[in-house]
């Protein structure tokens, strides 16, 4: 890491800092079984919970890819509107009891991608892959199932700057 990208700091992106993946990765095998909900609206746009049918829900993972320069380029005022919204967003999905963990990263270029081949390890300074768009955080979530995900992912605000990739967690068992 150069001077400058210590200069640089945070991402201003960040929309929430409440647990270190590892956590995350830790409350993926817990075993809790909690119980999935059910997205409704209570008429004002805010996301309400109703367990349906008792049924576990999935667990979810959302991706939040953004162009690091589009972020740039927003004046701070917009900047700062788009984090309330997040943020706003993140206690809705956490009062319908959808949430489970969610963190923002840093800059792409404060990443380090690790290859290990044979007994060889190699440190590559920057992110795996060389995109215009760049994983700006993930939120983990549960949910009844896909489309559901779909339908929280797509009220995430900054969704209307960048992408957001919903994916299943598979869920590894020892035999």
């Amino acid at each position: 890491m150069t001077g400058a990208e210590v200069a640089v700091g945070p991402c201003p992106f960040h929309i929430l800092m409440v647990m270190s993946i590892c956590t995350c990765l830790e409350r993926l095998g817990d075993g809790r079984g909690g119980r999935g909900k059910e997205i409704l609206t209570n008429g004002r746009g805010r996301l309400t919970a109703r367990p349906h049918g008792g049924a576990i829900g999935m667990k979810f993972l959302f991706l939040i890819f953004h162009e690091e320069k589009t972020l740039d380029e927003l004046p701070g005022k917009e900047m700062q509107t788009l984090v309330d919204a997040a943020l706003d967003y993140t206690e809705e999905i956490r009062e319908s009891g959808h949430y489970i963990a969610s963190n923002a990263l840093q800059r792409g270029r404060t990443a380090r991608t690790i290859r290990v081949r044979g007994s060889k390890t190699t440190v590559t300074d920057g992110p795996f892959a060389e995109t215009k768009e760049q994983i700006g955080g993930f939120f983990l979530v549960e949910a009844k199932d896909m489309d559901e995900a779909c339908a929280l992912a797509a009220r995430f605000p900054p969704a209307r700057i960048g992408t957001i990739e919903v994916r299943p967690v598979q869920e590894l068992h020892h035999s």
